[in-house]
């Protein structure tokens, strides 16, 4: 009887702590979820903006489309000069690299839950133009294929440049992911099944999303998507064998995710899209 009553005891302490482990992923599924989403769709508004006051500083009319979902665009680009063409679309990803990495830099020290949807601005804005001037140079008209062409930048430097972003934002994801309690001494799964559920859910909502409302966009944006798949899993490996190292510069602490930093992720995540479809596609 006693035997029964214990081993009944055990099982019930063992499922308390898988429901507590359940509870504890997907809590750290859903911040990093709003603030990668708020990162991501920031990053490309921002990137958007710089070409468009390139073109206005230039004294083209421009307008602007921003559309979470991979629409997003300038109105009358082509109307612009040619030899203002280089500048212009240089200005588009730096001006993301360089106000993302800077608000990243000013709030580390204040690193928290709360603020990571800006601080993962920063790591984000360097994958996203990382891509752009690596796999960029696969698409025609893409800014990496008009600098080769207006400016006359070598590939391999655009490749170089490319790759350099890469490294460096991936490196910083993964020191930033004990802001979702996710600690270098945790399993491997358990890492990649927070990265995929908090990054790689956000690409699948803005592929499905394309499908719907334009089929013939549905290549396009499944290229992301696999990329983002990649990225997960090498963020994933790179937090536990970089974190040790670059904890020794400044440490990251892990700490349970509490309620209110996950919906004040969501709530900014989902905020800015609703802001790009209502107001500003």
């Amino acid at each position: 009887m006693k035997e029964t009553i214990r081993k009944e005891m055990e099982n019930k302490s063992v499922s308390v702590e898988i429901n507590q482990a359940g509870i504890a992923m997907l809590s750290s599924i859903m911040l990093l979820l709003g603030a990668f989403a708020f990162a991501f769709c920031l990053g490309e508004a921002v990137h958007e903006l710089g070409h468009y006051l390139s073109h206005r500083l230039n004294g083209v009319t421009v307008g602007i489309v921003l559309d979470p979902f991979g629409g997003s665009h300038i109105l009358n680009g082509a109307s612009a000069p040619p030899e203002t063409w280089g500048i212009t679309t240089l200005m588009g990803p730096m001006f993301n690299v360089l106000c993302g990495v800077t608000v990243t830099l000013l709030l580390w020290k204040r690193r928290s839950a709360m603020l990571l949807p800006l601080i993962l601005w920063g790591p984000v804005a360097l994958v996203q133009e990382g891509v752009t001037f690596s796999l960029g140079m696969l698409t025609p008209g893409g800014d990496a294929d008009l600098l080769m062409r207006f400016w006359g930048v070598p590939q391999a430097l655009l490749l170089a440049v490319g790759i350099l972003f890469l490294v460096i934002g991936i490196t910083l994801i993964g020191w930033l992911l004990p802001l979702v309690n996710v600690r270098s001494d945790d399993s491997f799964g358990r890492k990649l099944a927070i990265v995929l559920g908090g990054m790689v859910s956000f690409m699948v909502i803005r592929l499905a999303a394309t499908s719907l409302r334009s089929p013939e966009g549905i290549l396009e944006n499944t290229i992301p998507l696999v990329f983002a798949l990649l990225l997960g899993v090498l963020v994933s490996l790179i937090s536990g064998v970089l974190n040790p190292l670059l904890n020794r510069i400044s440490e990251v602490d892990a700490a349970p995710v509490k309620r209110k930093a996950i919906l004040n992720a969501l709530v900014l995540g989902a905020g800015i899209i609703v802001l790009q479809l209502l107001i500003l596609n």
